[in-house]
């Protein structure tokens, strides 16, 4: 009896230590996750997660780093935690950056179309079953939903993101300049979402909110792929700017230039910026009082309510310490019921329509034209075979004459010849190209030029600004064929792919251009090749 007694014992400490291992192999790589989570007006939904965050950074004044990220198109708002935390673990795996002392803010936002799926879970009382239904249509009309998305990611970025992070900063860091270093990373319209952040002028205008308070900390930037002009890239930044490029991308070089040609999604945040500053402005003044007042007449409330709630709420759970006398201010969130507020903003988008139609109309002729007159003016031939490399099939011979002739960049990869509408209508996550009232733009590199650079000891190609890398061989794999770089795929029907490599950077090549960026500054890098 009592050697059984003394078995059951050791496997009680043995199943015991392997739990506890398993619960610590599950532990999150990272220190925190925090989830903003912003209504398609660009507000955030729930202030009680930027109270979380304040609570939990508060308690660990010690982390080394702070992480702002943002996923991009085709993404569900309902599952954003879960969405990122998958990242997150893939990041870890595929790279060798330390999350462990990093505090995680993550902006989450309905990217996808839902539309039918929230009208038939309204009238359905089975899920599934609405889900299902809900799923073709949806992804049908899921390629229109580009200008409101795109709307919707600059909203986030030039105003309710600035405005939580400002809240967490100031209740957390009194002393931004202690704070630790800010690392942003995005992909597709999720580096809109960031540029946004970090901008203060859109164009010409002067953005309405507050300027991010810890826009000193933020030391580098990934933006993987992104979905943005030139002019939506912070192109003034104090910051280096890392920004991947992939000739396999279609959704950046084909869908995103063409998107653009009816209305062109700078230009409708543009002037929906000048209509809520210059029109409505003054409208809207005094109802941000009676919006302050309401949200302080809604705090003393919650005061009085927490005397009398006498179950104390768990502990991961709670808004604030209960002895801490210290209020955290509540970022700016629009009322349900403050129905003028919305009309008058959706006056403001109704205008901007029709603005920015007539500007697309007398812009776009103007932009190609200059486009194509400085590619033939600086590189003709180049600008040619460039053209021809983007025709199927025709590109075969083409890229069979940059091999004979040595091209260190291949013809096709950096330029679209005459297929390049213009620096207002094609992505930097394809092309960087010049614009009228614009001298210079980032630098290029290969894939290889960058990592040989790092290898010889610089770790990073400029100090502040943006940059492009060619990471066309790296980011390859498209939705129907498993490798757009291989000839006989890239050749034949791979052009077919409409979005391409556009969502492949889960890879430690792609992942792990980070980590040169948390070594910030040590070393200059000059361009090994460019045109």
């Amino acid at each position: 009896m009592k050697n059984l007694s003394a078995t059951l014992l050791v496997l009680l400490i043995a199943t015991a230590g392997l739990m506890a291992s398993a619960a610590k192999a599950q532990e999150p790589m990272f220190h925190g996750l925090y989830v903003l989570s912003f209504n398609r007006w660009g507000n955030l939904v729930d202030p009680f997660e930027v109270e979380l965050a304040v609570q939990e950074m508060r308690a660990h004044l010690g982390i080394k780093r702070i992480l702002v990220i943002s996923y991009g198109w085709a993404n569900d708002g309902e599952v954003s935690y879960s969405t990122y935390r998958h990242l997150l673990d893939d990041f870890s795996k595929e790279s060798a950056l330390d999350l462990r002392e990093t505090a995680v803010i993550a902006v989450g936002w309905d990217s996808s179309q839902t539309g039918f799926r929230k009208l038939l879970n309204d009238v359905i009382p089975l899920p599934i079953i609405a889900d299902s239904l809900a799923f073709i249509p949806d992804q049908l009309l899921f390629p229109i939903s580009f200008w409101s998305k795109a709307a919707m990611a600059d909203r986030i970025g030039f105003g309710g993101l600035r405005s939580a992070l400002n809240v967490i900063f100031s209740s957390v860091y009194p002393d931004v300049e202690k704070s630790p270093p800010v690392y942003l990373i995005g992909h597709s319209f999720g580096t809109r979402v960031l540029s946004g952040l970090m901008q203060n002028r859109l164009g010409p205008f002067p953005v309405k909110a507050e300027p991010f308070a810890g826009a000193s900390r933020v030391s580098a930037a990934l933006m993987i792929q992104p979905a943005l002009a030139r002019p939506s890239l912070h192109n003034d930044a104090e910051y280096p700017i890392l920004v991947t490029q992939s000739a396999h991308d279609h959704a950046n070089g084909f869908l995103f230039p063409v998107a653009n040609i009816p209305l062109n999604a700078f230009s409708f945040t543009l002037f929906e910026a000048f209509f809520r500053r210059y029109v409505f402005s003054y409208v809207e003044s005094g109802v941000g009082t009676a919006v302050d007042t309401t949200m302080s007449t809604m705090e003393v409330t919650a005061d009085m309510m927490k005397d009398i709630m006498q179950a104390p709420l768990p502990e991961r759970m709670r808004p604030m310490d209960p002895n801490s006398n210290v209020r955290i201010p509540r970022p700016h969130m629009s009322l349900p019921g403050d129905t003028g507020f919305r009309l008058r903003r959706s006056l403001a988008e109704v205008l901007s329509i029709p603005a920015s139609l007539a500007f697309t109309i007398v812009s776009t002729p103007i932009s190609y034209a200059y486009t194509q007159t400085r590619g033939l003016a600086t590189h003709p031939v180049d600008h040619v075979m460039d053209t021809l490399a983007q025709i199927p099939l025709v590109e075969i011979p083409v890229e069979a004459l940059s091999r004979v002739a040595g091209k260190e960049v291949p013809w096709g990869r950096r330029s679209k010849g005459f297929f390049n509408l213009g620096v207002l209508h094609e992505s930097v996550g394809r092309v960087v190209t010049h614009g009228i009232l614009e001298r210079d733009v980032p630098p290029v590199f290969s894939m290889e030029e960058f990592q040989r650079s790092l290898a010889d000891g610089c770790h990073l190609p400029i100090c502040s600004g943006a940059f492009a890398v060619d990471a066309s061989d790296e980011i390859q794999e498209g939705i129907f064929f498993e490798n757009l770089a291989r000839p006989m795929v890239d050749f034949t029907l791979g052009w077919l792919d409409p979005i391409g490599a556009h969502a492949d950077y889960l890879n430690s090549d792609v992942v792990g251009l980070m980590e040169p960026l948390y070594r910030n500054g040590e070393a200059d890098l000059q361009p090994v090749s460019s045109r």
